[in-house]
């Protein structure tokens, strides 16, 4: 992740690339609780990438097209 960070993407695609490593390997823990229970930082965040992976892969559907 942290090499993610140095490469300082600059696409949709980099970006919603490294929100998902960030879900996957740092912040996996903050996913374990349903969204109504978890404190409101963690919801922001968790919803903010949530949020960037989706466009990332929307972005990349339609590059494709």
């Amino acid at each position: 992740m942290e090499g993610m960070i140095a490469l300082r993407p600059k696409t949709l695609a980099g970006l919603a690339a490294l929100a998902a490593t960030m879900k996957e390997d740092a912040l996996y823990s903050y996913w374990n609780t349903p969204d109504e229970d978890r404190d409101w930082d963690v919801m922001l965040i968790t919803r903010f990438l949530d949020g960037l992976i989706e466009r990332g892969s929307v972005a990349t559907a339609e590059a494709r097209t």
